[in-house]
């Protein structure tokens, strides 16, 4: 060391002693700063980015994310030692799974060597998590080796989660492994469906028509998309599928052509049409009019089903030719609709408005005058088209009296109705729709359904609660005060100091239960029952701190989760129901109203009528009649739901979705029928 001092010192002419000893001081000094080792330099910034990861617990997850991210980035042994930590013990199984992303980016040995001992001795659901971590960031033969044996084994979930991940990165090994997969887990395919979507080609289409489910949600709604917006070939496929002989692709095939609208497929459906008959020949006489009717044969096929014998089929006739209308099913329709039942005159009288622009009603008569009259001169292309927004209330109506006879259909004795493990919940629910939908309060069914609410031992739940209070309110006003009020007591006493309601047994509240809980209590104030003022207040500046940064909210408001159309749409509404039981001074009123503002702005941006579950729909028809509103953001909300729910009904009256079909129905009832009481007069400013 000195004799490197010496060097320095003389090749730059220092000869002063005293600048030998300071440099003696200094290069030493600066060896060390410069060459520590960098778990030394990190160390304290490590402590530091674990302080705040403990402190930042219970607040939004990606704040922890972030902190998480920053500690793989030092890289460091400790760091290496505490992501550890997190996988193996934290409580939010979000972290975990993003503390074994980060550790998978730490180019140490002992990262990899810590992940495949997580890897050998952790559950399932982490395996499916560190397996794709190893392989996109990790080159190790072992990674090779960990590959090799999973997709050797049966394990169905590491497998499926493997080829997922080669899906979503554009691996070759996925297409061959996802046709290995469901040749030897048939059984099993739909866990591959999600990833084959991802991948617009017609070799995926053909799996997917072939491991296609219409009974799974998430087939019926999203496999469809591929055919929809595909191109020409992958259209192709479908049509392939139709011709091709193997019953179960083409009984898929049909219902894809049917849902995705395939105007390609429409000579392969007609061809089938030739001696169907039952179920085949309507699912196929449907498809025709789905995919447009565009073709002379096709017209033709629906045209001679106005004269079918089945009235099911005549519907699904008259159904196709509305969606391609043209002149010659004209005369026809007027003469079906003269001694047609309640239901097929509907169809009729709705097609003719719309084919013809003229509005003669159910009037066969006047009908046939005007035919006779200008018939012969008249053009479909020179009628406008159906206004926006339009809603055929027959239609709407027809679709309400269904859904009530098929909810009525399934009455069991006691419970009357059951969904899981809510017999009381549930039966409110369908009493409160069944009740929107017209039954009189003396039928049958709903008499049974009020007396098992009036006797049954009030659940624990919040959501049953509210609804019991909701339905007896709704059906007898003030005449079950006393019932209504045992449920507002129990929902004050069970409100968190939050301002929110929770599940039983656990201490978080979420926004879900907190919307049911103030629809029960405004029930209950309706009914002549005193609300305390401080509840209202409570769930009020909930509401109002805990927004969203577009205005809207999420169901657990200290997560910080994006909002939701189904929780904002709750929001909205908590609001508007505590705006109308509060006692405000203007200055308070003036903020709840902007924040209800707000939120019906986020409600419109993120509302999605197509495709939100009818939970989402029914919270957002109690969003619309209770602050006023037709449109949300620019955006209609009633006419696009009415076009959703009428056609998905089933043919048996139901609705189907994320629930059972008591409880999508009756959500689908109340949508329809607007069912919610509307505040005395509008209270927003838009």
């Amino acid at each position: 060391m000195w004799f490197s001092v010496r060097l320095v010192a003389g090749r730059r002419g220092v000869h002063n002693a005293r600048m030998r000893i300071a440099i003696l001081w200094i290069v030493p000094l600066l060896l060390i700063l410069v060459g520590a080792p960098a778990p030394l330099a990190a160390e304290p910034t490590l402590k530091a980015l674990i302080a705040r990861y403990q402190k930042e617990k219970g607040e939004p997850y990606t704040v922890r994310i972030k902190v998480l991210e920053e500690i793989s980035a030092l890289g460091t042994e400790p760091a290496v030692r505490f992501l550890v930590t997190v996988i193996k013990k934290d409580d939010v199984f979000t972290m975990r799974t993003n503390a074994i992303r980060q550790l998978a980016r730490i180019p140490r040995p002992s990262a990899f060597a810590a992940l495949e001992k997580l890897w050998r001795s952790s559950e399932d659901n982490l395996k499916v998590n560190i397996l794709p971590a190893m392989v996109e960031h990790r080159k190790e033969p072992a990674v090779r080796e960990i590959v090799k044996d999973v997709l050797a084994g049966d394990d169905l979930g590491l497998r499926s989660a493997l080829i997922r991940y080669f899906g979503k990165k554009g691996d070759e090994r996925f297409l061959p492994e996802a046709k290995r997969f469901i040749a030897e887990f048939p059984k099993s395919a739909n866990r591959l469906t999600a990833a084959l979507i991802g991948v617009k080609s017609p070799a995926t289409a053909r799996i997917l028509i072939r491991i296609y489910d219409a009974a799974r949600s998430y087939d019926r709604d999203y496999v469809p998309k591929v055919f929809a917006g595909g191109t020409e070939e992958v259209k192709r496929v479908l049509v392939d599928a139709l011709q091709g002989g193997d019953e179960r692709l083409v009984t898929n095939a049909i219902d894809l052509a049917t849902r995705a609208k395939v105007g390609l497929a429409e000579p392969a459906l007609v061809a089938l049409l030739a001696g169907a008959k039952g179920q085949r020949k309507a699912k196929l006489i449907a498809a025709v009019g789905a995919v447009g009717a565009r073709t002379k044969e096709g017209r033709a096929v629906l045209l001679a089903a106005l004269g079918d014998k089945d009235p099911d089929l005549v519907i699904l006739a008259v159904r196709g030719l509305r969606a391609a209308p043209g002149k010659e099913e004209i005369p026809l329709l007027i003469r079906l609709l003269k001694g047609a039942d309640a239901e097929l005159q509907a169809e009729i009288r709705v097609s003719l408005e719309q084919i013809t622009g003229q509005q003669y009603g159910a009037r066969a008569d006047l009908w046939a005058k005007w035919w006779k009259k200008y018939g012969a001169a008249f053009d479909p292309k020179t009628v406008r088209a159906t206004e926006p927004g339009a809603v055929d209330m027959p239609l709407v109506n027809l679709a309400i009296d269904k859904g009530a006879a098929a909810l009525k259909s399934v009455r069991g004795k006691n419970p009357p109705w059951k969904y899981s493990t809510s017999p009381v919940g549930t039966t409110a629910l369908v009493c409160l729709a069944l009740h929107a939908a017209g039954v009189d309060r003396k039928d049958p069914d709903l008499r049974a359904g009020v007396e098992y609410l009036r006797k049954a031992t009030l659940p624990k739940h919040t959501y049953s609660v509210a609804l019991v209070a909701m339905a007896l309110e709704a059906i007898g006003g003030k005449r079950y005060r006393g019932r209504v009020r045992e449920c507002a007591k129990q929902l004050i006493e069970t409100q968190l100091d939050s301002g929110l309601w929770n599940y039983p047994g656990l201490n978080q509240g979420d926004n879900s239960n907190a919307q049911y809980a103030l629809l029960g209590l405004r029930a209950a104030a309706r009914a002549g029952v005193r609300v305390p003022e401080r509840t209202w207040r409570r769930a009020c500046d909930h509401f109002l701190k805990t927004t969203c940064p577009d205005g809207g909210w999420s169901y657990f408001p200290t997560h910080r989760q994006a909002s939701s159309s189904s929780m904002t749409a709750g929001g909205v509404s908590s609001l508007l129901i505590c705006l109308e039981n509060m006692k405000l001074d203007a200055t308070q009123r003036k903020e709840l109203v902007a924040a209800i503002d707000r939120g019906f702005d986020a409600l419109g941006k993120k509302m999605k009528i197509g495709k939100d579950s009818l939970y989402a729909l029914y919270g957002i028809e109690r969003a619309g009649i209770l602050g006023s509103r037709l449109k949300m953001a620019g955006k209609e909300w009633y006419a696009p739901g009415v076009e959703r729910l009428i056609a998905r009904q089933t043919r048996a009256g139901f609705w189907q979705g994320a629930y059972s079909d008591e409880v999508n129905t009756a959500f689908a009832i109340l949508f329809l029928k607007k069912a919610t009481v509307p505040l005395v007069a509008p209270v927003t400013t838009k």
